[in-house]
Parts: structure tokens; C-alpha cells; sequence
């Protein structure tokens, strides 16, 4: 199906470009008429063959992100990727583009996406894709309560219509992009999960929403166990249709024995033969465009101008406590971190201190939620 104006994008920090050069390779194999775009979030670097040809880098700094310093410091790299995504999508609003299509970096695109064109012909402002497409109960991981705490959809997928009628995508978008300047953040105790938990909401804003209950579209090891992959020659299929696109989230590119490190499921002998070709199909593309070396790669926004990296704790505490801040945090937010091989912290009030200890769980608490999980299950048994 061609559509005019089509753009198709992802966000990514140099460490992942050889992911985002086999999505980009798949996008433009399967639809050659689309404006390809990859949003940096890092710096450029001058090493352009680490880069995709015929495919528009767009750094981060250029999206024109209000006290874009004091943003890029306040979130780690997983939550600076994500806070992106409106920021790109409006900025691809004003370059002119009517249909827009973003994929995560970690997929691979085997079909045209033609189910999401033709609900966006059909006039849909947002083409959303949820994680579940019937109940998961028992010891299924993630089961339906997990997927909750996430997100109903997941926004490794998003489509958006914005024809020159349609300004609903727009305000949304524009309402999206607001909260993420702050709210950006993996908290699911607080019930926010970067990007992803805003757009539960969506539905309820947007009469254009359209929920695709597609089973061959972002395929992933969260719904896997509700959909059978199998092989067809050079091609793959689910639940007998092509599989259009597969999400290799958490996939261990040096461990092809699981999925993904996110679930204990579909490790070993619990792995297809279809599945397992999927992974090492993938995997040798993503080695081929230059993995090994691409991962070394420093990212720009994860140390302080002295070179020392940026501790979490000093992102919590810099956006809760210093939402003003008006210099350049990467050169002078250091001096307020306690240094990491201090014992006592640097002089403070007891104010202070207490929201240095507040920043310091923040930051580490949510690292035994799986802990716990597996543990209430070993109980249920």
C-alpha cells in the first residue's frame, strides 16, 4: 500500500544503531515510498558508517526540547529514549508528514504494515497495538496484572494520522510531550512507566483511537505464548498469517538460549525451532551492522562534564528538588552528589539529607520487584 507523506522512525543512542540499521533495512525493504528517520539520542558522532545510509539522523538537541541541558540530565538512558517519542513525532508533524509510523530500534519489520495504514486512510488520529490480546493467568510471565503496571499498550509500535482535518493527534501529542518533560520516569509504585502509561489514557482522549487487535503485529515475548510462530521457507507466519513485525525486547545477542532477560519463559528446550531461527536470523544482522564495537560506545548524556558517570540518585534528586535549575548540570550539578567512594555526604541541611536518602530508594528499590514476583509464585505452587 503506498501512502503519500509516509514517515517511518525510531529513537536510539549510538550503542544501538546496529539494532536500528536492520529495522531501518526492513522498513525501507518493505516500504520503499517512506521517509525514514532515526532520532539520536546521543551526539553525533563522526563516524558515519556507524550510521544507516539514505535515512535522516536527527539529534535530540535539534527538537527544539525547552532547557533541553536540564532534560537530558533529569532522565537515565532508557527514560531520555523514551521521553523523546512526541518530541519526534511533532517535529515529523511539522516537516510534513501526515502518516507516521515509530518502531523501537530492537524490531524487524518482514511485512508491509498495511493493517495500521488503512485504519490511518481510514481516518484514525492513533493506531495502537496492546500488549495482550486475551486474559493471562496462572504462572504466565508477564501475566495480565504485570501488563497492567506497564501499560495496556505497548508503545514499541505507534501510528499516527494527522491529515490537514485532523488536529486531534496533534493535541495529544502536544499533551504527551508536556508530561514527559518531567514525568519521563520507570516508577510503576507511583503507577508511571516512562512514556508508556500516558498513553493508556489516550482511548478516552481521542475519537480517532483505534485499537489493532492484530495478532501478526508486534510480536513479542509478553504475548507469544498466546500466538504460534512457525517457519514457512524463508518466511514466518503466526497463527498462519505473515508475521508482519517481531519486538526482540530484552533479547541477550551473546545468549540466544532465551527471548528475552525480562521473563523466565522461553529459555532452553522452551524455545521453538521456528523461534529459535527468528532470534538467530535477527542476531546475525545485528553482529554483521557492528555490534560488538557499537555497544562500547560511551553515552554522551551519562557522565558529568568531569567525566565521572552520572549516579541515578543525582537524576531523582535533580528533578524532584531542582525543577528551576538554571545551569548547565552537567557541569555543576556534581558538587551537590556525595562522592561515590565518600562514606559521609557533603555538608547539608537535614532537609537535604533526607532527600538524598529518598533519592538513593527511589533509584534502587524498584530492583527487587522481580525478586519479589518470582517468590509469590514459588509461594502459589
Amino acid at each position: 500500500m503506498t501512502v503519500h507523506n509516509l514517515a517511518i522512525f525510531t529513537i536510539c543512542s549510538n550503542n544501538y544503531m546496529p539494532m536500528a540499521k536492520v529495522l531501518i533495512e526492513s522498513a525501507r525493504r518493505c516500504h520503499p515510498d517512506a521517509s525514514l528517520y532515526i532520532c539520536l539520542a546521543d551526539k553525533m558522532l563522526p563516524d558515519f558508517d556507524l550510521y544507516p545510509r539514505d535515512c535522516q539522523i536527527i539529534p535530540a538537541e535539534n527538537l527544539g526540547i525547552l532547557d533541553f541541558c536540564q532534560f537530558s540530565f533529569r532522565y537515565d538512558i532508557m527514560e531520555f529514549n523514551t521521553a523523546l517519542k512526541p518530541f519526534m513525532f511533532l517535529d515529523l508533524l511539522d516537516r510534513g508528514h501526515e502518516t507516521i509510523m515509530y518502531f523501537d530500534p530492537d524490531i524487524e519489520i518482514y511485512a508491509p504494515v498495511d493493517s495500521v495504514l488503512e485504519k490511518i486512510n481510514g481516518g484514525a488520529s492513533f493506531v495502537l497495538t496492546p500488549h495482550l490480546l486475551h486474559p493471562a493467568e496462572g504462572d504466565s510471565e508477564p501475566d495480565d496484572i504485570d501488563i497492567m503496571s506497564a501499560g495496556i499498550y505497548n508503545l514499541g509500535f505507534l501510528g499516527v494520522g494527522a491529515n490537514g482535518a485532523n488536529a486531534e493527534a496533534r493535541a495529544i501529542l502536544e499533551w504527551w510531550a508536556r508530561r514527559l518533560r518531567y514525568q519521563c520516569v520507570n516508577e510503576q509504585g507511583r503507577g508511571l512507566f516512562v512514556d508508556q502509561k500516558f498513553i493508556d489514557l489516550v482511548p478516552g482522549f481521542a475519537d480517532g483511537a483505534c485499537i489493532l487487535r492484530d495478532p501478526s503485529l508486534n510480536v513479542a515475548y509478553w504475548n507469544l505464548e498466546q500466538r504460534q510462530l512457525t517457519q514457512d521457507g524463508a518466511n514466518w507466519r503466526v497463527d498462519g498469517s505473515p508475521l508482519i513485525f517481531f519486538h526482540f525486547s530484552g533479547i541477550d545477542l551473546d545468549n540466544l538460549s532465551q527471548l528475552s532477560k525480562h521473563t523466565s519463559g522461553f529459555r532452553g528446550a522452551a524455545i521453538s525451532p521456528p523461534v529459535r531461527e527468528l532470534m538467530r536470523h535477527y542476531a546475525d544482522q545485528v553482529f554483521a551492522n557492528g555490534f560488538r564495537e557499537a555497544r562500547r560506545i560511551p553515552y554522551a548524556y551519562g557522565r558529568f562534564a568531569s567525566g565521572a558517570t552520572i549516579p541515578d540518585q543525582a537524576r531523582w534528586l535533580f528533578r524532584t528538588d531542582y525543577r528551576d535549575y538554571s545551569e548547565d548540570p552537567f557541569l555543576a550539578f556534581e558538587a551537590r552528589v556525595p562522592p561515590r567512594d565518600s562514606k559521609l555526604p557533603p555538608p547539608m541541611s537535614a532537609e537535604e539529607l533526607t532527600r538524598h536518602v529518598e533519592a538513593i530508594y527511589a533509584s534502587s528499590s524498584w530492583k527487587i520487584t522481580r525478586p519479589l514476583r518470582t517468590f509469590k509464585r514459588l509461594i502459589r505452587r
